[in-house]
């Protein structure tokens, strides 16, 4: 819990720390653009710049300092790639990949898979106007 109790709401003396994980994943909406000879839908450009760049600047104006990315076994070489070559920013990324996965499969099936890899656990959706 944040807060010591609801009446007083003093912040606890310990800090939080907070575990960003951005999912990578196929982008079956957006066939043919994303199908098996083009880019995975992270790296797909948007205003010129790959699609996993803008939750990576919103984890970097956050003030985090790390972020895990989770992906496909299919595109993971593409997106390792990037991160190693092309993203500039602060953040140390660590990239998992959940090993094959049907389509039957959902985000809780992975976060199952990778449950050793996670410290806790909060969802949140990007806000509708996140992206500039």
């Amino acid at each position: 819990m944040l807060f010591e109790s609801k009446e007083t709401l003093k912040p606890l003396s310990t800090a939080v720390e907070f575990q960003t994980i951005i999912f990578a994943g196929f982008g079956n909406n957006l066939y043919p653009l994303t199908e098996e000879s083009n880019l995975p839908k992270a790296l797909l450009p948007i205003a010129n710049e790959p699609l996993i760049t803008y939750p990576l600047r919103w984890c970097e104006q956050a003030g985090l300092q790390a972020c895990l990315v989770v992906c496909h076994a299919e595109s993971y070489a593409q997106i390792l790639a990037f991160v190693r070559n092309e993203y500039l920013g602060p953040l140390k990324i660590s990239i998992e990949s959940a090993g094959k996965i049907s389509d039957s499969h959902g985000t809780g099936d992975v976060l199952r898979r990778l449950k050793h890899k996670i410290k806790a656990l909060l969802i949140r959706d990007p806000p509708s106007d996140a992206i500039d």
